[in-house]
């Protein structure tokens, strides 16, 4: 406010404006979490499942110590749930997005 004081020559509703971005819509607000839920579910879900694949090599291998093996599988059932979780958000928001496109 000290500006548009001090400058009078100041657009008001450019400076508000600047002040306060538009918020993006609903349907951008979506696109912009479907993205995010996409990407960390596929990191998650590939994590987990190479740590399981690699916990079941080793145990094969016989390389693999018994007493990490539970400490050792929640490296993998956990980022694998995560990522799962992360999918299906990203497929009931994708079913979401198509019911806005239709009602417009």
């Amino acid at each position: 406010m000290a500006a548009i004081e001090k400058n009078p020559e100041v657009n008001v509703q450019e400076f508000l404006s600047k002040l306060n971005p538009p918020k993006k819509s609903y349907k951008e607000q979506l696109m912009t979490k479907m993205h995010y839920e996409v990407l960390w579910g596929t990191i998650c879900f590939i994590g987990g499942i190479i740590t399981i694949s690699v916990m079941i090599t080793l145990s094969i291998l016989q390389v693999f110590i018994e007493k990490f093996f539970p400490i050792v599988s929640i490296f993998g059932i956990v980022p694998l749930a995560v990522g799962c979780g992360l999918l299906a958000a990203y497929n009931s928001a994708k079913k979401t997005l198509n019911n806005l496109k239709d009602n417009d």
